[in-house]
């Protein structure tokens, strides 16, 4: 092994498919195939300093398995989980356990890109966020900073709800937790890498039962631990994504109020372990 094989990271991509049944998820295992098939070119073609392993999937919706394809680069597996299951778990739950799965390869992982199966809801060519130059330029970052690192994706979504969802939940989170770097913008985007250091210190509180499981807002969670614990979070601007969706008055409230309802709990806990 010469010496830039030595310092070669790793990473796998991990995404949780909880409620999407199989047409859709062989749908979107195919388009993350073609991408690490992409990805794989350009780190090759520019001896970048880190290499794409493959994407593992966790299925908790589909107990038939032999409805789903079989791909190159990417590893499915299922599990049979009621509905009820699903629900009473909470979104944090399942990307915690598939994450974990991405780490506990039989290569040492360096680091995991979390992919949401959300690409799928609309090809529209105006998406950047999942470009193969726009990923490959945040796991750049993931590559070259510290050992304990979390990237959050920033984007700018031509959904107005949405943004304005993402402004309201920003800026109460901003005056909760006033060392936020401002560059930070999209604190629930479904878009973010982390390294196996900073998923192994998150891990042993999240297992222990220190945090709370049932969190809708995982990337949210994520954040408030590294400001909570002052571990480094950067940005990567991943560009505009075109995403459509009926969102109500009431549906855009109980998301705002969720999440504010996780700072604040955990605001809590920081001013009780400081005190």
């Amino acid at each position: 092994m010469n010496k830039r094989d030595s310092c070669i990271k790793k990473i796998n991509i991990a995404t949780p498919v909880v409620w999407a049944e199989a047409s859709f998820i062989n749908n979107f295992s195919s388009k993350v195939n073609k991408l690490i098939g992409e990805l794989k070119q350009i780190v090759s073609k520019r001896q970048l300093e880190f290499e794409i392993n493959k994407a593992l999937i966790n299925v908790y919706s589909v107990s038939d398995a032999s409805k789903l394809n079989s791909f190159d680069f990417v590893e499915i597996q299922c599990f049979e989980t009621s509905i009820q299951k699903r629900k009473e778990k909470g979104m944090a739950y399942w990307w915690f356990k598939s994450v974990k799965d991405a780490f506990n390869d039989s290569n040492p992982i360096d680091g995991v890109l979390y992919l949401p199966i959300d690409i799928c809801w609309d090809n529209n060519k105006e998406n950047t966020v999942v470009n193969p130059l726009k990923i490959i330029g945040m796991l750049e970052s993931l590559s070259k900073g510290n050992d304990e690192l979390l990237v959050i994706g920033n984007y700018k979504s031509s959904n107005v709800n949405k943004e304005w969802i993402e402004s309201e939940v920003r800026n109460f989170l901003r005056s909760k937790f006033p060392s936020l770097d401002r560059s930070i913008e999209r604190v629930r985007s479904e878009y973010w890498a982390i390294s196996q250091k900073l998923f192994e210190i998150f891990e042993s509180d999240f297992s222990t039962g220190k945090m709370p499981n049932n969190v809708a807002d995982p990337t949210l969670l994520l954040i408030i631990y590294c400001l909570i614990n002052d571990k480094q979070i950067l940005s990567y601007d991943l560009g505009k994504y075109k995403v459509e969706g009926e969102w109500d008055q009431q549906k855009m409230n109980h998301q705002i109020e969720r999440a504010k309802n996780l700072i604040l709990v955990y605001k809590n806990y920081e001013e009780l372990i400081y005190s």
